[in-house]
């Protein structure tokens, strides 16, 4: 009877886990939504296998540190970390070497960091795409040791998951990428209708940082000898800043180089100037703008939150608006001189006519 006992409940736990492989690798399948993924895998997971701290951490690169996503659960009284260094903690080392790791007892692993004293063992597996890792999936009990056999379940699902992040980050970028293919083409045609030079170049720089998502902006065209800067057109920047800008700023750099920026921080430029400091700018995207090969002038948009980064797909979506700018700059001015030849031309002839009638009177 007691046999018989054990192969039931044996066998009943390996349909729940056969159950929840189905739901993770159908949820994985129809994912769109990263966030909205790994909340209901979590909480998948945390239901089918009643694990007292369970969740995903997701790597961050350029920090070079996991960040526990939102869905992760612990007891709300627990205190969660802003980020785990890779490296540190059994979750870190996993993360750093992509191996699995299982303990048996928590109090007895220098590497355990303790979040709440409450746990016995843990297991941590790496949340991989090929090499890539995207993070970890991590459990903890307070009771229960985990086997050889919820190892190979937990790498199961993480590889699950894993699949199911790719093809939802791909879906968001491709998604992404088309809405703002179709803000550029918008933008494009915008600044193309526009053939007063200085509407244009009064917009254009509030219209390309609503374009990227940025705070604020500046325009700075070369002058007609190309050894100087014409006054800036910024949008939403103090007056103040226009008035005491350095003529060897940032701009001045972007265009003597022809090289975008990408910056965190604007301070962190050798050439940055202390009244764009003073005014809040942080993060910061400068490129080009150019006609052809030649450059005419820089386009710089700011973040004024430090929470707020710019990322290399805002760059590259900025240099395209740089690229715009420059023909929509130069149709202006083409536009420009040839109404002022077409006045030329009918003064000239309006002369002309003058003349024929005073001749044809004295006559």
């Amino acid at each position: 009877a007691i046999r018989n006992a054990e192969l039931f409940g044996a066998t009943q736990r390996r349909l729940q886990e056969l159950t929840l492989l189905n739901k993770v690798a159908v949820s994985a399948a129809e994912a769109t939504d990263e966030n909205a993924l790994i909340a209901h895998v979590t909480d998948l997971i945390s239901e089918t296998l009643y694990l007292d701290s369970f969740g995903v951490l997701l790597m961050d690169e350029a920090a070079e540190a996991l960040h526990f996503h939102e869905s992760y659960h612990l007891s709300k009284s627990v205190q969660i970390p802003a980020t785990v260094p890779l490296g540190q903690g059994i979750t870190g080392k996993v993360a750093q070497d992509g191996h699995p790791r299982r303990v048996d007892d928590v109090t007895l692993d220098p590497d355990y960091v303790a979040i709440t004293s409450e746990m016995r063992s843990e297991l941590c597996v790496p949340l991989k795409i090929g090499e890539t890792t995207l993070g970890v999936v991590n459990a903890e009990s307070r009771h229960d040791l985990f086997s050889e056999e919820d190892e190979r379940l937990m790498l199961t699902l993480a590889n699950q998951l894993a699949t199911g992040i790719e093809k939802a980050r791909l879906f968001e970028e491709t998604a992404e990428a088309l809405l703002r293919e179709q803000h550029l083409n918008a933008f494009a045609r915008t600044i193309g209708e526009a053939l007063d030079l200085p509407e244009l170049l009064n917009n254009v720089v509030r219209q390309a940082a609503a374009l990227v998502g940025a705070d604020a902006g500046s325009l700075r065209l070369l002058a007609s000898d190309g050894y100087a800067l014409d006054r800036p057109y910024f949008f939403n920047l103090p007056a103040v800043v226009a008035e005491n800008l350095s003529p060897s700023g940032v701009a001045w750099h972007i265009i003597i180089t022809g090289k975008s920026i990408l910056l965190p921080e604007y301070r962190q430029h050798p050439n940055a100037s202390s009244e764009m400091i003073d005014a809040g700018v942080r993060a910061v995207l400068a490129v080009p703008v150019r006609v052809g090969e030649k450059i005419i002038g820089a386009l710089g948009l700011f973040s004024l939150d430090p929470d707020i980064k710019f990322t290399p797909r805002d760059l590259a979506l900025t240099e395209s608006i740089g690229l715009h700018i420059g023909i929509a700059i130069q149709n202006a001015r083409l536009f420009a001189q040839e109404q002022k030849r077409a006045e030329e031309l009918s003064d000239a002839l309006a002369r002309l006519q003058e003349l024929d009638r005073l001749k044809n009177e004295f006559i």
